[in-house]
C-alpha cells in the first residue's frame, strides 16, 4: 500500500509539475525541518506505533499507521515540488544573468 501511495504522488507531481508554472520554494530553515520530519521523524513514529502496537494490540493499527505514511508521503512531495522549482529557478538566473554555481 505505501509503494502504491508513493507512485500515485509521483505521477501526480509529474503531472502537475510545469517548468514555466513552478515557483514553489521552501525557505532554507523550512526545508530542512520538513525534510528532518519526513526522513527521520514520521517514518519512526510509524515504525515505533506498528511495532508497539503488535506487541501490545493498539486499536487502529493499520489506520494510524496509513495515515502517518499518507501524511509522509505528501510532505514529501512538497519537499520535492520545492527542490525542482529551486533547481529550475537557479538554471534560469545562470542563463540569464550568468548567476549561480
Amino acid at each position: 500500500m505505501g509503494s502504491l501511495i508513493i507512485i500515485i504522488s509521483l505521477i501526480i507531481i509529474i503531472v502537475i509539475v510545469d517548468e514555466r508554472r513552478l515557483n514553489m520554494v521552501f525557505p532554507d530553515k523550512v526545508y530542512n525541518v520538513l525534510k528532518w520530519i519526513c526522513m527521520v521523524v514520521l517514518p519512526a513514529i510509524a515504525t515505533l506505533w506498528f511495532t508497539l502496537g503488535k506487541i501490545w494490540g493498539f486499536p487502529y493499527l493499520a489506520e494510524i499507521e496509513g495515515t502517518i505514511v499518507a501524511i509522509d508521503t505528501f510532505l514529501g512531495c512538497l519537499i520535492g515540488v520545492s527542490t525542482i522549482s529551486y533547481n529550475n529557478k537557479k538554471r534560469i538566473d545562470k542563463e540569464i544573468f550568468g548567476q549561480g554555481e
